[in-house]
């Protein structure tokens, strides 16, 4: 389940629930119409706040998630036509959505990355052969695709129906 994280005054809250609580616990307390006090660091040259009070709450809003089994996701990546898959469409299928590098869910894109990361060298290692590098359909994105070492058999992959 996802968790909530925030402190007030150095006292750390933790509030866990799917992301629909997290959202309604969170718009209890944040309103577009809020104003906070600026820092130098949110406020641009023109003088313009950066974000609003929202935004800002958002942006520290940390969604974490428990990662799945080593063997689910192996399962999975081994069930694709030449193992082909994303990091995205990883997340997709066991999550239910995309987590990114810079904004919710940080520390869930960077855990089911390096999740990944082990389960590419595993499946090398147990089918002979290396995973190519191919570029993705949005920019910065990769797709990997298995290629086996030429003295493995031509029945290495699943079947495809």
């Amino acid at each position: 389940m996802p968790t909530l994280k925030f402190t007030i005054k150095s006292v750390e809250f933790q509030y866990i629930g799917s992301e629909d609580e997290i959202t309604n616990f969170i718009s209890h307390f944040i309103d577009e119409t809020m104003t906070i006090q600026a820092t130098r660091a949110m406020v641009q040259p023109t003088g313009r706040t950066r974000k609003t009070v929202a935004e800002e709450a958002k942006s520290q809003i940390t969604i974490e998630l428990p990662l799945h089994s080593e063997k689910e996701v192996m399962e999975y990546v081994v069930s694709k036509p030449q193992f082909s898959h994303d990091l995205f469409e990883v997340q997709e299928h066991f999550y239910g959505r995309k987590f990114t590098s810079r904004k919710d869910g940080v520390k869930m894109y960077h855990k089911t990355l390096r999740q990944l990361k082990m389960i590419r060298k595993k499946i090398e290692e147990q089918y002979a052969g290396q995973f190519k590098v191919l570029k993705g359909e949005q920019r910065g994105q990769k797709r990997f695709v298995f290629e086996r070492s030429p003295t493995q058999k031509a029945t290495l992959f699943p079947t495809q129906q």
